[in-house]
């Protein structure tokens, strides 16, 4: 097999991210007809192009069968609003693909991983401090893919249905940028990326040494395949988000949830209570219930 020269990729998964990418990037790399980088996350369309990074990009992929469909996978592209004007200048005809995840559990998600890597030492805190960044706001982003992108070449996924049924998925993934959806048995396939919290930070850290990442374009699949056996063995579950908080959250993002069902003309009712579905929400202003916010510590002066 050989790195191919240039580029232009069928179809690119934009995100979201903690909402499967993972899992999908694993069976598109299994699947003997398509290409995709050696390593997930290429940030290319987070940057302006120029003739030397599309070569750079070339360079992540190898050439499988010939006709094999080459693609991205970066979910920080949905977080990006020129992103999407990036991909269609690029690559017109490619197709789009969006998985998305019920904010609260989304953002929990985050939660733990910052909280994994050192980044943060309260689940809850850091829950809160996520849920006022404004990349969680799916809707504005939603918006700006369909400005550049053409509705019929967008494929939106659900995470809830990645979880119940990933075989289903997985063939409709497939069937959507254009390859056989009986080869890739997903069913043998381990939980990608999960949640949860380390029980030896010492070891979380080593087994996520980013420099290995530059490995795989070299390093057999088992090999990484057994350091994410690894990794979910040095995980234990994190408590579950209380009802309380969860239910506040979702109610935050009930305007964004109900727009992003009209942009995409997607079922997202699912994700909301039974009292919270009977809303129709005139403001379009985000606002984090008072009980989520943290209080301010008085000054001392």
């Amino acid at each position: 097999m050989s790195v191919l020269d240039v580029v232009v990729p069928d179809f690119v998964v934009v995100g979201a991210s903690k909402a499967g990418t993972t899992s999908i990037y694993s069976w598109l790399a299994r699947h003997p007809d398509v290409a995709v980088p050696y390593v997930k996350d290429t940030y290319f369309f987070n940057h302006d192009i120029t003739p030397e990074t599309a070569a750079a990009y070339g360079e992540l992929f190898v050439s499988g069968k010939p006709g094999a469909r080459t693609g991205d996978v970066t979910p920080s592209y949905l977080d990006d609003l020129d992103a999407p004007r990036r991909i269609h200048a690029y690559a017109p005809d490619a197709k789009v693909i969006v998985s998305l995840r019920e904010p609260a559990s989304r953002i929990y998600s985050w939660a733990q991983m910052n909280v994994r890597l050192g980044k943060a030492s309260d689940l809850l805190d850091e829950t809160v401090r996520l849920a006022r960044e404004p990349r969680f706001q799916v809707a504005p982003r939603i918006r700006a893919l369909l400005a550049s992108v053409p509705r019929q070449q967008v494929l939106a996924l659900r995470f809830d249905d990645l979880a119940a049924d990933p075989a289903a998925t997985a063939r409709q993934l497939f069937e959507f940028i254009g390859v056989d959806t009986s080869i890739v048995d997903v069913r043998a396939e381990p939980v990608h990326n999960p949640g949860g919290l380390p029980r030896s930070p010492l070891v979380h850290r080593l087994l996520e040494w980013q420099p290995a990442r530059r490995l795989r374009r070299y390093a057999p699949r088992w090999a990484f395949d057994a350091l994410d056996v690894a990794r979910r063995a040095n995980l234990r579950p994190a408590d579950e988000l209380d009802e309380a908080h969860a239910r506040r959250l979702r109610a935050a993002f009930l305007e964004d949830i109900r727009e992003t069902e009209d942009l995409l003309d997607l079922d997202l009712s699912g994700w909301l209570d039974d009292d919270l579905s009977a809303i129709s929400p005139r403001r379009r202003k985000f606002r984090l219930p008072a009980e989520l916010q943290t209080p301010r510590v008085p000054s001392s002066r």
